[in-house]
């Protein structure tokens, strides 16, 4: 790759590990939706290396991910489906089992289609990635100081639809104790410790 004086630059490097995080990533918000997951992932990857080129990203986990999240929350998903049959609005079993290949429980996956894609991602990113605030902030477009709270309202989201499967499903109960369910679970504990502490102050 050459600038416009013709001097080559080298784009950033993206870790292969990072990318398997940004297409898990990818594959959680888009609900196990494969095409559109994947052609997320791949735009953000290009978009990475153009800027790459031109300036250092300063928190590349975060800038990935929110470009995935504006191709999947600008409606990416449903223009996928409108090319394909068998693409329905509806979880089939196929994206049903691509989450359950990334560790998501039937709670998991209830709680997450509660959500919105901007709340999908903030839980995925701060409760299951476990990514730094900033990175978070930087995913959400909020100011760091914000992010605590735009999570916290995510994740009582979550929980109040996983909570929903729970009464409606009592044999889901078990299902509650996967790892990705004890990760959100962690994070909504410790938000709500961190709430009370606040008002305690």
């Amino acid at each position: 790759m050459f600038s416009r004086a013709g001097r080559a630059v080298v784009a950033q490097p993206i870790s292969a590990d990072e990318q398997v995080r940004l297409r898990g990533f990818a594959m959680l918000v888009a609900l196990g939706d494969q095409y559109a997951a994947n052609a997320a992932w791949r735009r953000a990857l290009d978009a990475a290396a153009r800027r790459g080129a031109r300036q250092p990203l300063t928190r590349p986990a975060g800038w990935l991910r929110r470009r995935v999240l504006r191709q999947l929350d600008g409606g990416l998903i449903e223009r996928v489906q409108q090319h394909l049959p068998n693409a329905t609005r509806e979880l089939d079993e196929e994206r049903r089992a691509t989450l359950r290949a990334l560790g998501a429980t039937d709670v998991v996956i209830h709680g997450l289609r509660t959500l919105s894609a901007p709340e999908r991602a903030a839980v995925v990113a701060h409760a299951i990635e476990r990514l730094d605030q900033s990175d978070v902030g930087e995913l959400l477009g909020v100011r760091e100081a914000a992010t605590p709270r735009v999570v916290a309202r995510a994740i009582r989201h979550y929980v109040k639809g996983a909570d929903a499967m729970l009464s409606e499903e009592p044999w889901a109960r078990r299902q509650a104790e996967g790892d990705l369910a004890r990760r959100v679970a962690a994070a909504a504990d410790g938000d709500a410790a961190a709430c009370a502490g606040q008002e305690a102050s």
